[in-house]
């Protein structure tokens, strides 16, 4: 895994996966806390530069939601050791980020507050990045996996 475009095919998915699950965790957090300069700060990222839009939805969202999404984004960092490293125990890390993440979408999918507020077109473009998260677990497979042809062994070792 010394090839530079591999090793950057397997980071953008990492730290996308980390950038938003710690993103969505913190805006929450932020405003369960009554941290009102920190919500703000990260409701200027959202679309609207407005959190206050976003409050049903935080108030129907489990804490244990925002559990999974803080775990989500601790493995996500986890699995950027194995890929500095080189190391073949990227896979699992990574993919058991991404189950997380995508069960954590599931549950915020399932609230009625979200989907109203979120709108098919947003749904749909969350779809697409789940899609590139998968993408990059089958990179990242294809990247620790041994070498099974001699002129791919090169871009694996």
């Amino acid at each position: 895994m010394k090839a530079p475009v591999l090793r950057t095919l397997v980071f953008l998915p990492i730290a996308y996966g980390a950038f938003s699950s710690f993103f969505d965790a913190g805006l929450i957090l932020s405003y369960r806390l009554h941290f009102t300069k920190i919500a703000e700060f990260f409701g200027s990222f959202t679309p609207g530069d407005d959190y206050r839009r976003f409050i049903p939805v935080f108030d129907a969202t489990p804490s244990w939601a925002i559990g999974l999404s803080l775990v989500a984004g601790l493995l996500y960092l986890a699995s950027l050791w194995p890929l500095l490293r080189a190391r073949r125990e990227l896979f699992p890390i990574f993919t058991a980020a991404v189950a997380v993440d995508l069960i954590h979408y599931a549950v915020l999918r399932s609230n009625p507050a979200y989907a109203e507020l979120m709108g098919s077109g947003h749904l749909h473009m969350e779809y697409v990045l789940d899609g590139f998260l998968l993408v990059g677990c089958g990179i990242a497979w294809w990247v620790t996996r041994p070498p099974q042809n001699r002129r791919y062994a090169a871009l694996q070792s």
